[in-house]
């Protein structure tokens, strides 16, 4: 059953705040380069391809549409300013 994105906390910490996409967060996650590394490490291999908007954009999309008895995705806020760091968590 897909639940509202209100229904989710936002869980605040010193230096991080776990919290439902915003306007802005596509164009901050944009201006962040593709990551070998992270590629890799969320089970890419070669080199990661830019993200486009539109890529972007159903990602976050998919927030709203999330089944809270299966998966919980959070946008993960890092920094004094709590800008964009990653695009989700699962628990």
């Amino acid at each position: 059953m897909p639940v509202d994105n209100a229904v989710l906390p936002v869980l605040r910490g010193r230096r991080v705040v776990l919290r439902q996409p915003i306007a802005g967060d596509v164009a901050a996650r944009l201006s962040v380069s593709p990551d070998a590394e992270d590629h890799r490490m969320y089970g890419g291999s070669g080199e990661p391809l830019p993200l486009s908007r539109r890529e972007v954009a159903a990602s976050f999309d998919a927030y709203s549409r999330q089944n809270l008895a299966h998966t919980r995705m959070f946008v993960i806020a890092a920094g004094l300013s709590h800008n964009l760091l990653s695009t989700s968590v699962k628990s």
